[in-house]
């Protein structure tokens, strides 16, 4: 953790009787797996890391700045900022299904983590469902299988997340992302990066996956802290 969130730590402990005391929420799960919500503390760390250290950043950066597993860190946003819904295989495929309407030639950051602290990025175009197999496992492809083909295995899918998060500099990142049962990240999407140009097309598609999983139960029960609008 660096020196700068230590410092945090050290502040936020000093007043963690201060903070529980504002908050008006149990925390517990909406959706019946609790251990991958974040705490009243981690919620404080989350959004104080993205308030004041690092605006903007992917999901992976703040998990690794934080040592928060990253399905705990979107859980730890407003509900501005990020909706999760626990994975069921029929939710799976309708969030996979939205995709088209992201645009299959358009081009998105695909991310993949291994053991939650080394991230890659790769631009290509959009992942899209092509087919289920008969083992149960859901094929996605890119670039009609030239870019990228990947197998999803939905009975390891824990949580699904869509974030739409401001930077300092005006621009947003958006992203859609499925963690497997140890919260740890599967892969992500990411349609627009801060300080990066914003392609409108992806945006319109971005925000219906967004009303979709609004319309599905939630991963976790807010945490509302004290001074939340």
């Amino acid at each position: 953790m660096s020196n700068v969130l230590k410092h945090k730590v050290t502040r936020a402990v000093c007043g963690i009787t201060l903070l529980l005391s504002g908050t008006s929420s149990s925390n517990l799960y909406a959706d019946d797996n609790s251990t991958l919500c974040a705490n009243t503390f981690e919620t404080f760390l989350v959004r104080e890391f993205y308030r004041l250290h690092q605006p903007g950043a992917p999901a992976p950066i703040a998990s690794r700045e934080l040592a928060i597993v990253e399905a705990k860190v979107l859980s730890g946003l407003t509900e501005k900022e990020a909706l999760g819904t626990k994975a069921t295989p029929a939710r799976l495929d309708k969030i996979l299904k939205s995709l088209k309407g992201w645009g299959a030639d358009n081009k998105v950051g695909f991310v993949l983590t291994m053991d939650g602290y080394h991230a890659w990025v790769f631009p290509t175009e959009v992942p899209v469902k092509s087919r289920s197999s008969r083992k149960g496992f859901v094929e996605v492809s890119a670039g009609n299988g030239k870019s990228a083909i990947g197998q999803i295995n939905p009975d390891r899918v824990s949580t699904i997340y869509v974030q739409d998060i401001p930077a300092r500099d005006g621009t947003r990142i958006r992203g859609l992302n499925f963690y497997d049962l140890q919260g740890d990240l599967i892969f992500g999407l990411y349609g627009t990066e801060a300080g990066k140009p914003v392609n409108n097309d992806i945006v319109v598609g971005f925000e219906k996956t967004w009303d979709l999983i609004e319309e599905m139960p939630r991963a976790c029960t807010l945490t509302t802290l004290e001074g939340d609008d």
